[in-house]
């Protein structure tokens, strides 16, 4: 059954593929089929400019229909009428290189097939919004890459929020795609002063008179190593102690980590210990509003440090396994012991860093890491990235 699924879906895109584009429709494709990250932000922005384009969302199978906007459409990540949208819509709008771009090539006979379906029609207009700023290698530098995949560059323009992640773009799909420094459309948010903070934390189920230190690790190939033993190793009364001790105010640990990994953290066991001072961090797919509620942030590898980086607030590195990590399972563009954030490779380490932090240096430090990344971001890349769109509606003008 799922074969022929396949081979249905398959002759719908090509037959889609001679059909004429439909013209003010625009689809949004985020990772996982979630209404999240850069895409969401564009897309609440489009609605506000031009409420008259119909949206498209493909949307996968964990996705909260309620979490939906009304004005928006969807269509599932598995229906086999998903390759008409792809084919038909006048703009596409992703967080990856094209809808289709990167394939698994393990039988190079199937190239051409990849380069057929990854191709954009000359009257789309395709937008990629990626999915952070890169400290790990990704695209044909990464070292998980190994040959085995092919990029098909779909994209008119990928967006970049500094200098640096605009020079990775580069080096990662061989300067194949134009890099506009439009700013994250996911960051805007960051910058909003009139942001409602209580009503965020009330969406997100967080407790409005604590502060909070958020946990947001990697995912790795090694699900343990992916949250589940930092967690375990953690010694929450000391955390919390430190905390208080530093910053003031009572303290909760959010942590947030990836589907396949929560499901090996024992919940049950954490609240029994230490009841409500443990929340899980997965009920909202957006992090960003996490990040806005987030008062202290431990992470690893994330690219959230870079965008906490523009809210200077303190943010810790917990890299128990940075070597391996950084030199067999991923690789890195910066050198991490370079990076303005406070190292620890144990959580003994990393309560001590918190003691000892020196908020005025480390302020500097933030300061003076965004100019020499060349930051870009200023609150109005989702502004940009909307009056690009909806130049080409108007004109057909893919500047």
């Amino acid at each position: 059954m799922r074969v022929l699924k396949k081979v249905i879906r398959i002759i719908i895109e090509i037959v889609s593929m001679f059909l004429p584009i439909r013209k003010k429709e625009v689809l949004f494709f985020s990772r996982g089929g979630i209404y999240s990250d850069n895409p969401k932000y564009v897309s609440q922005c489009l609605h506000e400019k031009a409420p008259q384009l119909r949206q498209i969302w493909v949307i996968g199978k964990n996705q909260k229909e309620l979490d939906i906007p009304s004005y928006v459409d969807i269509i599932s990540r598995d229906s086999i009428r998903l390759g008409t949208y792809f084919a038909r819509s006048q703009v596409t709008v992703d967080t990856q290189i094209g809808v289709r771009s990167v394939f698994k090539n393990k039988r190079k006979i199937l190239t051409p097939c990849y380069k057929l379906f990854g191709r954009q029609r000359k009257k789309q207009y395709n937008i990629s919004l990626w999915h952070g700023t890169p400290l790990k290698q990704i695209g044909n530098d990464s070292l998980e890459w190994n040959g085995t995949c092919i990029c098909i560059i779909a994209s008119n323009y990928v967006t970049a929020g500094c200098e640096y992640t605009k020079n990775c773009f580069i080096s990662a799909f061989r300067n194949k795609i134009p890099v506009k420094m439009h700013g994250t459309p996911r960051n805007d948010i960051l910058f909003d002063q009139s942001v409602d903070v209580y009503a965020l934390k009330a969406k997100l189920h967080l407790p409005q008179d604590k502060k909070i230190i958020m946990f947001a690790p990697t995912y790795r190939n090694d699900v343990q190593a992916s949250g589940v033993s930092q967690m375990d190793s953690i010694n929450f009364e000391r955390l919390f102690k430190a905390l208080q001790d530093k910053f003031g105010g009572d303290w909760v640990f959010v942590f947030r980590v990836h589907g396949i990994v929560l499901e090996k953290i024992d919940t049950k066991a954490f609240a029994k210990k230490y009841g409500d001072r443990i929340i899980n961090g997965n009920l909202g797919d957006d992090m960003t509003e996490y990040l806005v509620c987030t008062d202290v942030l431990i992470t690893d590898y994330s690219s959230s440090m870079f965008d906490f980086a523009l809210t200077k607030r303190p943010c810790f590195l917990l890299a128990p396994d940075r070597e391996y990590y950084e030199k067999v399972e991923r690789g890195f563009y910066l050198d991490f012991d370079a990076l303005p954030f406070p190292k620890a490779y144990t959580s003994d380490e990393l309560i001590k860093q918190i003691n000892e932090l020196d908020n005025e240096k480390y302020m500097k430090d933030i300061e003076n890491f965004l100019v020499d990344m060349g930051n870009a971001e200023d609150g109005h890349a989702s502004e940009r990235i909307v009056d690009d769109i909806l130049h080409f509606i108007e004109t057909g003008d893919k500047r």
